[in-house]
C-alpha cells in the first residue's frame, strides 16, 4: 500500500514538474550545456527575449538593430509612444514592421538614433559601437569626455 501511494505521488509531481517547465525549455538548438543557457532561461522567464515562430533560439545568430530596440524597450519597460511621436520616427520603418512599436519606444526615450538620412535600417546587424551607445544610453551612463581609445579596434570617435 505504501508503495502505491509513492507511486501516485511520484507520478503526480512528475506530471507537475512536466507541466511546470517554462517555455524556453523547449528551445530546439539550446542545450543545457550551452554557455549561454542560464542567461537565456533568466531572460526568457522575464519576457525580455524569446525565440523564433519554429521553436529555435539561435543563438549564434547575429542581432539586428529592430531586435536590440526590442530588447531594450522590454526589458526598460518603456511605454508605447502615442499617435503623434509615431508619426516621425524613420522612412524606412512601416506601420506594419513587426517591431515598429519598440522602435518607436526606444526613440522616443533617447535610445535608439537613425541615420543622416532618416532611416532606422531594422534588419541591418547592430554594430558593437551601435550596440555600446544603445545599452550607454539605456542604463544610463554618463558620457566620457576622454577620446583616447583603449580598444585597437575601436575608432576615437565613438
Amino acid at each position: 500500500m505504501v508503495k502505491r501511494g509513492l507511486a501516485v505521488l511520484l507520478l503526480v509531481l512528475s506530471l507537475i514538474i512536466t507541466f511546470a517547465l517554462p517555455a524556453y525549455a523547449s528551445f530546439s538548438d539550446l542545450s543545457t550545456s550551452d554557455e549561454c543557457y542560464n542567461a537565456v532561461v533568466e531572460l526568457t522567464s522575464k519576457n525580455i527575449i524569446s525565440g523564433f515562430p519554429d521553436g529555435t533560439y539561435r543563438p549564434l545568430t547575429p542581432l539586428t538593430r529592430a531586435q536590440m530596440a526590442k530588447l531594450i524597450c522590454v526589458a526598460k519597460q518603456y511605454p508605447q509612444p502615442t499617435t503623434a511621436a509615431a508619426d516621425s520616427v524613420f522612412n524606412d520603418v512601416p506601420a506594419g514592421h513587426w517591431c515598429t512599436d519598440y522602435i518607436k519606444a526606444s526613440s522616443a526615450a533617447g535610445i535608439v538614433r537613425g541615420y543622416t538620412d532618416g532611416t532606422f535600417k531594422p534588419e541591418q546587424q547592430i554594430t558593437r559601437a551601435e550596440l555600446a551607445r544603445m545599452l550607454r544610453r539605456a542604463i544610463e551612463m554618463p558620457v566620457i569626455t576622454t577620446t583616447t581609445a583603449s580598444f585597437s579596434d575601436v575608432a576615437s570617435s565613438y
